[in-house]
């Protein structure tokens, strides 16, 4: 017996975008069901408000806030790098046929005669004065004893095993010299 007839008025706000719907759309019946009652006494003003018809309008009001998704994203700059390669696609186009109504206007320089077409040699100062070789005694210290030789890189290391390694071996071969005397 109970039906409602509800209205509701939706707004949408976004941040990208902004949609009103200003259409009132009705909702859906709602149908609702009591247990059966015993009846009481009534009075007169329960009466009278139980039969009134109950039309009530209710509006409803939402804010939802987008927010694009990566995909979105990515879509977008998509399109805005079309977009830019479109415009430079164009403009180097037109900078191709103007060089190339300068040059056809441009009048043609002479030529020189020369004997085989060129004033200079090609590379002329990028020419490279060959390196003498170092003598063997030079070539010998550097790679054996100079400041960046293997011999130098591992001295500093291998100082300590050697001191410990030829101690060990003398006492090991000359122990014997080093005893304390015999007692007297």
């Amino acid at each position: 017996d109970k039906e409602k007839d509800e209205t509701a008025e939706v707004e949408i706000s976004a941040e990208e975008k902004t949609d009103t719907i200003e259409s009132v759309k009705p909702a859906e019946e709602v149908t609702t069901e009591k247990a059966p009652q015993v009846e009481t006494e009534k009075t007169a003003a329960n009466a009278a408000e139980d039969t009134k018809p109950k039309n009530t309008k209710t509006v409803v009001t939402f804010k939802l806030e987008y927010e694009p998704s990566s995909k979105d994203r990515q879509e977008k700059l998509y399109e805005l790098l079309n977009a830019s390669s479109r415009k430079k696609a164009q403009a180097i186009e037109s900078l191709r046929k103007s060089a190339a109504a300068v040059t056809r206007a441009r009048p043609k320089p002479t030529t020189m005669a020369t004997a085989d077409g060129s004033a200079v040699k090609a590379g002329f100062l990028n020419k490279k004065k060959p390196v003498a070789e170092p003598m063997f005694l030079k070539r010998w210290y550097d790679r054996f004893l100079g400041p960046q030789s293997m011999c130098r890189m591992l001295f500093p290391i291998a100082k300590n095993y050697i001191v410990f390694f030829g101690a060990v071996s003398l006492m090991h071969f000359k122990g014997h010299e080093l005893a304390l005397p015999a007692p007297v």
